[in-house]
């Protein structure tokens, strides 16, 4: 789909996900996934949006409000958001991301878990294997194929204990 939002670019793309109930129950899902480009001068404010936010920046630079405070964002980063909490995002350079809301029986705690040890923002040393599987999940939709619940919770589930086991690109091991 194309977004209409101000600030985002037409050829930006965005794809959303229904899982069924026994997905919901059972997995961690996919609600909405895509590759955007966000235009000098974009501005998100939400109260909540049921779900969690996992966004790569691949170029440009924004600023996430979170309910901890103001932190900037830059190239190469990731940003992990909590949606069921106010939190905004905005950018007077513009960036590019490539993103996806999630959730599922069990998002809370990896979310809790991965924000003790890297914050909300970070960057790995080798951020490799967690885009590719972030793009596995982009693509999926993106090419129209069937989307397995099964296939998607292995991804989203790799991601994130990726995150808790890779080296953050701060720490030397």
């Amino acid at each position: 789909m194309k977004s209409c939002e101000l600030f985002v670019a037409k050829s930006s793309d965005y794809y959303i996900n229904a899982p069924s109930v026994r997905g919901r129950e059972t997995f961690l899902y996919p609600l909405q996934t895509g590759h955007f480009l966000y235009e000098p001068g974009y501005r998100q404010q939400r109260a909540s949006y049921d779900s969690f936010l996992l966004m790569y920046i691949q170029d440009g630079s924004l600023c996430v409000d979170l309910p901890n405070g103001q932190q900037s964002v830059h190239k190469n980063q990731f940003v992990l958001i909590d949606c069921y909490q106010p939190h905004g995002y905005h950018s007077d350079n513009g960036w590019e991301a490539l993103w996806l809301h999630f959730d599922g029986v069990v998002a809370r705690g990896y979310y809790e878990q991965i924000i003790e040890r890297l914050g909300n923002v970070f960057s790995l040393a080798d951020p490799a294997s967690c885009l590719n599987k972030l793009y596995l999940i982009y693509q999926a939709f993106y090419t129209g194929r069937t989307v397995k619940e099964a296939l998607m919770n292995k991804y989203i589930t790799d991601i994130l204990t990726d995150f808790l086991l890779l080296v953050p690109a701060y720490q030397k091991q």
